[in-house]
């Protein structure tokens, strides 16, 4: 049985995940040989209550109780600039890690992560687990039917006045979806912001441009399209196997002892996302 220590209990994430390694999770889904047995929470009272809910034995005063306690941690806490402080010490420790989206805010920390990963030779991981749903597979599985690829639009809700990091808070969703579909070999970046809302240009090495739609007006949607020499597809993201999926990638990580992304795969997100932002007109790393 994997021991794991969630970080963060204000993200429903922390609930989510907690439900499904617990068992408690109200539709019946479950993620077998784990458990999550430590629990930590700013709010105390509010980490109680999740873990009452998660099924979660521990919830502790602080982080550094659950060294040498658990097998692998999950840092859920909402703002970006955070992850790197509370991760860094079970990195170090050589504790296995998933740090939720974002990575990190700054780029600078995202960095710091990985080097000492890398170091310590730690299983280190981030992602949106949007990437992970049965839709966003399903099209992975059939991108060959779409013959060569030309362009498409990733849409996604994102506050750019978030008080948990701006655009870094939600904006990752659509951009790690289309990092999925389209690669990583990301060759340039434009944007155009009108009052709350963003659209950006990203042109691909290989020549493929999509349109990243970055709505805070629209209405709340994920949202794929593709555009193939042979097919096109518009495909709305059903977020109902995300959670399920994504802790899966992360308990065979842990496993298996392969990391899911690359240490450079890991800063893509964050790097797009600053460059939207400046091209946009807002700050930057």
């Amino acid at each position: 049985m994997i021991r794991i220590g969630i970080i963060g209990s204000e993200s429903t994430h922390a609930l989510k995940f907690s439900e499904l390694a617990n068992g408690t999770d109200g539709a019946g889904r479950r993620v077998s040989g784990i458990a999550v047995t430590m629990l930590y929470g700013d709010d105390r009272s509010q980490a109680e209550d999740v873990a009452k809910q998660g099924d979660v034995p521990y919830v502790v005063d602080h982080p550094s109780e659950m060294l040498g306690e658990i097998d692998a941690v999950m840092v859920t806490t909402r703002h970006g600039d955070r992850h790197a402080a509370l991760a860094l010490p079970f990195i170090k420790a050589g504790i296995p890690t998933f740090v939720d989206k974002p990575f990190a805010i700054s780029l600078s920390d995202c960095r710091q992560m990985v080097e000492a990963a890398k170091t310590r030779g730690t299983l280190l991981t981030s992602y949106s687990t949007l990437r992970y749903t049965d839709v966003v597979k399903d099209l992975q599985n059939r991108l060959t039917s779409f013959g060569e690829l030309v362009s498409g639009v990733s849409t996604g809700p994102c506050d750019f006045t978030s008080q948990y990091g701006g655009p870094f808070f939600y904006g990752t969703h659509a951009i790690e979806v289309m990092l999925a579909v389209f690669g990583y070999d990301v060759k340039s970046v434009t944007a155009r912001k009108v009052g709350p809302d963003c659209v950006a240009v990203i042109e691909f090495e290989s020549g493929v441009l999509v349109s990243l739609h970055l709505l805070d007006r629209a209405a709340y949607a994920f949202h794929l399209v593709i555009y193939g020499m042979k097919a096109w597809e518009s495909v709305p993201i059903d977020l109902a196997s995300c959670y399920v999926n994504g802790l899966q990638v992360f308990v065979d990580m842990v496993k298996t002892g392969h990391m899911p992304l690359s240490y450079e795969q890991l800063l893509v997100p964050i790097e797009v996302l600053h460059k939207v932002a400046t091209a946009a007109g807002e700050f930057a790393d």
